[in-house]
C-alpha cells in the first residue's frame, strides 16, 4: 500500500512539473519583455532570471488550485453518478434477493428523488414494483418519470417495453397504441417495430375507426 501511494505521488509531481515547464517555455518570454519594461535600469541577467523565476513560481502556486478543484470535480461527478451508485445498487439487488421488496422499492424512491437526470434508478423501482410487488399503477409512474429523466436509448426502448406490457394487462388500449407507435419510432427499421406498427393498425381497425 506505501508503495502504490508513493507511485501516485510520483505522477503528481510529474505532472506539475510538466505544467510548470510549460509555464516556462510560453512566459519566460513576456515575462521578459515586461520586465525589461518595467526595470529599464536592472542588469539584463537579472531580469533573465527574474522572467525564469516567475513563471516558475507561479505555477507553482496555481498547481494546487487546479489539483483541488479537478479532485472535487471527480469526487462530484463520482457522487452523483460512479461508483456509490453501483454500491447502492448492490445494497439494494441484496434485499430483493432476500425478499424485502418493500425496503428494497424505498431505497430506489430515495436515489430516484435526488437523480433528475439519472433513468435508471426509476426503471430499476419499476420494474421491482411489478415483478414482485404487483403495483401496476406504481410501476407505471416510476417508468414515467424515468422517460422524463435523460434515459439512453437502449433505457428508452426498454422503459416503452414494460409499458407495452403493463398497459395490454390492464386493457388501457389508447396507452397502449402509444406506447407501441412509440416503439415503432424507435425502431423503424427492425422487425420488431414494423410488427409494434402492425399491431396498431390491426387495433384501430378493430375499433373502426383510422389512425
Amino acid at each position: 500500500m506505501p508503495r502504490r501511494l508513493r507511485d501516485v505521488d510520483t505522477g503528481d509531481q510529474g505532472e506539475m512539473v510538466r505544467f510548470v515547464g510549460l509555464l516556462v517555455v510560453y512566459g519566460c518570454i513576456p515575462a521578459y519583455l515586461f520586465g525589461r519594461m518595467a526595470f529599464p535600469q536592472a542588469p539584463s541577467l537579472l531580469v533573465i532570471v527574474g522572467a525564469l523565476a516567475g513563471p516558475a513560481l507561479l505555477g507553482r502556486m496555481v498547481w494546487p488550485l487546479i489539483v483541488g478543484t479537478s479532485h472535487r470535480l471527480i469526487g462530484g461527478l463520482t457522487a452523483n453518478s460512479g461508483d456509490p451508485y453501483t454500491m447502492q445498487y448492490s445494497d439494494i439487488e441484496a434485499l430483493v434477493i432476500r425478499g424485502n421488496f418493500v425496503e428494497a422499492a424505498a431505497r430506489y424512491r430515495e436515489i430516484a428523488s435526488t437523480s433528475f437526470t439519472e433513468a435508471e434508478p426509476h426503471v430499476r423501482l419499476g420494474d421491482l414494483l411489478t415483478t414482485h410487488l404487483r403495483d401496476e399503477t406504481g410501476a407505471i409512474e416510476a417508468y414515467q418519470a424515468a422517460r422524463t429523466a435523460r434515459p439512453t436509448r437502449a433505457e428508452q426502448s426498454r422503459i416503452t417495453n414494460a409499458l407495452i406490457d403493463l398497459h395490454r394487462r390492464s386493457g388501457n388500449t389508447d396507452a397502449l397504441k402509444d406506447e407501441l407507435l412509440r416503439y415503432a419510432q424507435l425502431h423503424p427499421n427492425a422487425p420488431a417495430g414494423k410488427h409494434a406498427r402492425e399491431e396498431v393498425r390491426r387495433m384501430v381497425m378493430e375499433e373502426g375507426g383510422e389512425r
